[in-house]
């Protein structure tokens, strides 16, 4: 009985082992992240931004094509573009507008070209997006910006605003980052596919640092969007927001 144990032991011994390691194969097509795919790539060659309903084009034409992400084509991205297009038909042509050019479902909003960026990056210190494809590249010192100038942002935006107003258009996402540079360094508002037309339903809301404190279900009115062209005259002023500096400085951010 030793003897045939010992020697089943040392059968047992000398068996191959099998290989559990797990064999190495290509990724399937199918295994790919959306933004891994060769469309998804291809569909962003030509873009300049992006947000979180849409992504920003240059055209040959010299002019920038807003459409909704191609992955996510539905019925209510589609719906925000179309109230976009409409606020545009609504509103004046004015200096402190974009000019729209066209609007079709299949294409998108086609809009006026601004290749200064906006003033949030602008007063950060950042080159804008549209000089270097998607990077932001911070300048090597402060941007020196003088008072005069300073104080002529804050005469647009509130220029901006009051077109708005006076055509029936609530903003509801009023934020410096909304506000384009022209040659001249003058703003434009831009950015109504969340905001409310007579009244209407909107799907934005101002984000923290300009959001006047209510409740979530209350909707934004001429003086909550006061409050936040407050905030923005604080941003513009000394160039950055105090609340968020502190914020950091908490680690409550």
């Amino acid at each position: 009985m030793t003897l045939v144990a010992a020697e089943s032991t040392q059968v047992i011994n000398q068996a191959p082992i099998p290989n559990t390691e797990p064999l190495l194969t290509s990724p399937e097509p199918q295994s790919l992240k959306t933004w891994e795919t060769p469309e998804f790539i291809a569909a962003r060659r030509d873009v300049i931004a992006g947000g979180s309903c849409g992504l920003l084009n240059l055209l040959p034409s010299g002019h920038v094509r807003k459409d909704v992400y191609p992955e996510f084509h539905d019925k209510r991205s589609i719906g925000y573009l179309e109230l976009e297009s409409r606020i545009y038909d609504r509103l004046p042509r004015h200096p402190r507008l974009l000019e729209k050019i066209r609007y079709s479902c299949e294409e998108g909003l086609v809009l006026e070209y601004i290749p200064h960026g906006d003033l949030g990056s602008y007063l950060r210190g950042e080159e804008p997006r549209t000089r270097i494809k998607l990077h932001l590249w911070p300048t090597t010192g402060a941007v020196d910006i003088t008072l005069a100038q300073r104080l002529q942002w804050a005469y647009d935006a509130a220029e901006g605003l009051q077109v708005l107003h006076k055509n029936g258009v609530l903003h509801y996402d009023l934020r410096s980052d909304n506000f384009l540079l022209d040659e001249e360094l003058r703003l434009k508002i831009i950015d109504f596919e969340g905001a409310s037309l007579d009244e209407g339903k909107a799907s934005a809301m101002e984000s923290t640092r300009y959001l006047l404190p209510r409740q979530p279900e209350e909707m934004s009115t001429v003086a909550t969007e006061l409050f936040a062209l407050g905030s923005i005259y604080e941003i513009i002023i000394i160039s950055r927001n105090a609340m968020v500096q502190k914020s950091y400085a908490r680690w409550t951010y």
